[in-house]
């Protein structure tokens, strides 16, 4: 099995950026070298040139763009190398936002975690931690918060668990716009402590914030994840499906696309958890096959969620994947492996049938994920 990175020029973004770009599996050397290096190699070089090229203006709105997208790994690697120039430059301001910036963008990368080491450990970050140039920033709310989200998301629930109770003691409680620290912490409160009444309050917070449609969509998530926890996986693809809705008639955003993936995925099969799998149950494997492929190649974490194999009527929540609510409906439904096959290329080619590998023209889902880490990384 080959890993193969999905930005080209791996050595360059490394010395650049100061992280790898990440990987993803691929099942020899053809799939890797003929069909995905084309398209690697692009991203990897307008990646690079984001930062050597593009005037300040242009490089805020590719920052902005890429976010919004769903890009989160390639917006944390470009905020990354500002917030090293601003720290060199000695200009606080700057330094602040790009820091937050990359921080909320890691919180929905797969690199996240990474970066959040560097922070801790990094000489060339010094200054930002302890009594360095800009020390304070390390404790101040913003940073906590989103270090605990990025913690959360990475599977550390007991980290983020202790520092939203921290700082709930902390926070001024205004339900004013304006309040976006508060709004936050109610938000992601909601994702590591589902319960439909304080999903439901994120979601009214969320309508009222300076940025409704990300955080309403982040807080539709939480209300399901809540539903989940009472075993209500109907009213949870309910959510699931509003959320669809959402985002074909609004902005884009990939990383709320595949978070929808797996959340309809996993509703759907264990809401009809019975012999044979039937059409719904279909419907559920290549909504959960979709979100393991577009994480793997968009480099996204998934949210932690209610542990559905908990004997407890109220489970715990855990860092569940496709992949692993994909092999327990194998086993649950006795698939065999072509059957699995073609769901999977169905999923992600639109064909069921087999075809050559020496096919280089993506399609299907697949040309949409690769369509998107092009999209996320220029201005057109």
């Amino acid at each position: 099995m080959e890993l193969h990175h999905v930005l080209g020029l791996k050595a360059a973004i490394r010395k650049e950026f100061g992280l790898l770009p990440w990987v993803v599996p691929v099942h020899g050397a053809v799939c890797h070298r003929e069909r995905l290096q084309t398209y690697a190699d692009w991203a990897g070089r307008k990646l690079l040139e984001s930062r050597g090229v593009l005037q300040p203006n242009a490089f805020e709105n590719l920052c902005e763009k890429s976010f919004r997208l769903g890009s989160m790994s390639m917006c944390m690697l470009m905020r990354r190398s500002a917030l090293l120039e601003a720290t060199r430059n000695h200009d606080i301001d700057r330094a602040r936002k790009n820091l937050l910036y990359a921080l909320n963008a890691a919180s929905g990368s797969g690199m996240g975690m990474s970066f959040v080491r560097q922070l801790e450990r990094k000489p060339e970050l010094r200054s930002l931690r302890g009594d360095g140039e800009f020390g304070g920033l390390e404790s101040e709310w913003d940073t906590r918060l989103h270090v605990a989200i990025v913690h959360a998301n990475a599977g550390n629930v007991g980290v983020a668990r202790s520092a939203y109770k921290d700082l709930a003691s902390e926070i001024p409680r205004f339900r004013a716009a304006s309040s976006v620290n508060y709004a936050k912490l109610v938000r992601m409160t909601a994702v590591v402590k589902p319960q439909v009444e304080a999903a439901s309050e994120a979601m009214k917070m969320a309508r009222d914030s300076p940025d409704p449609v990300f955080h309403t969509r982040t807080s539709m998530l939480g209300l399901a994840y809540a539903f989940e926890a009472r075993r209500d996986y109907s009213t949870a693809r309910d959510q699931a499906e509003a959320l669809h809705l959402d985002l074909a008639d609004g902005v884009a955003s990939w990383w709320h696309y595949v978070q929808q993936q797996f959340l309809l995925g996993r509703s759907i099969l264990f809401s009809h958890n019975t012999l044979p799998l039937g059409a719904a149950g279909i419907v559920g494997l290549k909504a959960l096959v979709r979100a393991q492929y577009g994480a793997a190649l968009l480099n996204f974490p998934f949210n932690p969620v209610p542990d559905f194999a908990s004997p407890s009527a109220e489970p715990d929540i855990t860092g569940l994947t496709p992949t692993q609510v994909i092999r327990w409906a194998v086993k649950q439904h006795k698939l065999d492996r072509e059957a699995m096959s073609e769901m999977r290329r169905d999923a992600i080619f639109g064909d069921p049938s087999r075809f050559s590998l020496d096919v280089i023209q993506p399609r299907g889902f697949q040309a949409q994920v690769l369509n998107a880490i092009h999209s996320g990384i220029t201005l057109q």
